[in-house]
């Protein structure tokens, strides 16, 4: 059985799309974990009422400790060998369930990983017919390789979100509490314990961008926890992958992929920020500029942001001016 893991945090305008894909999955072995985490609006009480009318789902309350303590909370709970993680404002297709396991059984694979798709509504559904065309697109990696493909973004993704894990290895390895970017933190601790993962670059989740996202807002401090995800990676990756320069360059690109993003957050008036984050990635330029995987337009913004991060927010009012 599956356990999906909902974790819930006042959300009650966007639930019930969540709510809806799980009742109209073609997949039915599955159980539905809600995990109020100390909402203040009516997102507890929808929680009870989808549990009074569904006796697969269950409905728990706590105090707020965040995403990533809710999930755990979650897991602690479940009662399926494998876990689904669902964020409550975005949803599947139809098939998704039913995707990862009948690719886990075929393939044996202990981690199957889809692929998300952002979307800035919830009707995008594409509506997959599961046949074996479809299934024929799955492919199965060694966990390094799924790793590097992670890291790039390419075939999969670093999220929590459109995979299916063992339950005991997300039990040997919670989620860090209080932190964001917890995704990136325990993806490697997960795929250390495998062999192989099927991946299927199949868009069978969609991930609702909300604008108040805080990995979508403005820079706050919040932001320096992708830095010790960054480094509890690379610590993973030494441990167990040792010689392996292809994973070394995957993990130097995501840290300048991280680091640009919180460069486009930052205003060019932060400069003890900017100087913290250049001084993190310039010893990784040359790397960088080597990697044959990463573009020349995102090797010639590296350079100035880790040599001449000015001209690099001279080139961002220039363009933001020109939009105007």
């Amino acid at each position: 059985m599956i356990s999906v893991i909902v974790p819930i945090y006042n959300v009650e305008e966007y639930l019930r799309y969540a709510m809806e894909s799980l009742v109209n999955q073609t997949y039915k072995d599955f159980e539905v974990i809600l995990v109020d985490d100390g909402s203040t609006d009516n997102s507890g009480q929808l929680c009870d009422q989808y549990a009074s009318e569904y006796d697969w789902v269950s409905a728990y309350h706590k105090e707020n400790g965040g995403l990533s303590d809710a999930r755990n909370y979650g897991v602690a709970k479940a009662k399926g060998e494998w876990i689904v993680f669902l964020d409550p404002d975005d949803y599947f297709e139809p098939c998704a369930l039913e995707l990862l396991m009948e690719l886990q059984k075929r393939t044996g694979a202990r981690i199957v990983a889809g692929k998300g798709k952002d979307t800035y509504d919830h009707e995008s559904y594409q509506y997959y017919q599961l046949n074996e065309e479809l299934l024929s697109k799955a492919t199965l990696l060694s966990s390094e390789e799924t790793l590097i493909e992670m890291l790039y973004g390419t075939i999969a993704t670093v999220s929590a979100w459109a995979k299916l894990f063992p339950k005991d290895i997300v039990e040997k390895h919670p989620y860090p509490k209080g932190k964001i970017y917890e995704d990136l933190y325990v993806i490697s601790d997960y795929l250390k314990e495998v062999e192989s993962v099927c991946v299927i670059d199949l868009g069978i989740y969609h991930y609702y961008r909300r604008p108040n996202s805080i990995t979508l807002s403005n820079f706050n401090s919040k932001h320096y926890d992708f830095y010790n995800s960054m480094n509890h990676l690379e610590d993973v990756v030494q441990k167990n992958y040792s010689d392996n320069k292809e994973l070394d360059d995957a993990v130097i690109a995501r840290l300048f992929i991280g680091s640009l993003h919180i460069f486009i957050l930052i205003t060019d008036s932060s400069k003890e920020d900017i100087t913290r984050i250049q001084r993190r990635i310039r010893p990784y330029l040359g790397r960088v500029l080597k990697n044959k995987r990463i573009n020349l337009k995102n090797k010639a913004i590296y350079m100035m942001l880790s040599l001449t991060p000015g001209l690099y927010y001279r080139f961002k009012k220039l363009k933001k001016a020109s939009m105007k």
